[in-house]
């Protein structure tokens, strides 16, 4: 069989990115003099990640764009994935 890709989900198996993620949200608001609500982390829990940065700029007023949103999270989640440990077992 010739595999033309493959999709490979680490997070629950390799890491456990989820507190890394709450951090770095969080992080994102504070820089834009906002506060991450339970309630506004579970309505944008579903939006991809481009979605969430563009919703964030439209109904929030967030950052200059969505786009600068989106580059901003991702450097956040960069530098926090440096920091998130294997869990135990996984190198085995």
């Amino acid at each position: 069989m010739d595999i033309a890709a493959a999709i490979f989900d680490f997070d629950g198996t390799l890491v456990d990115s989820q507190p890394m993620w709450v951090a770095t949200y969080t992080e994102l608001f504070a820089r834009h003099g906002l506060v991450l609500t339970p309630e506004l982390d579970d309505y944008c829990r579903p939006m991809n990640l481009d979605d969430k940065c563009a919703w964030y700029h439209a109904e929030l007023g967030m950052g200059e764009s969505g786009e600068a949103n989106y580059r901003e999270l991702c450097d956040l989640a960069i530098e926090g994935y440096r920091g998130v440990d294997l869990l135990p077992d996984a190198r085995a």
